[in-house]
């Protein structure tokens, strides 16, 4: 079974912060960070 992997660039509203992170399921990340349900 292949795995696949994003490498994702987000930013806070103000676009103080870049976040720059890995991940294998790029729709829930998103999501996550949208609504704020882990940290960073």
């Amino acid at each position: 079974m292949v795995k696949q992997y994003f490498v994702y660039m987000a930013t806070n509203k103000r676009n103080t912060v870049l976040y720059t992170r890995i991940t294998n399921d790029l729709h829930k990340r998103m999501y996550e960070h949208k609504n704020k349900l882990v940290k960073g």
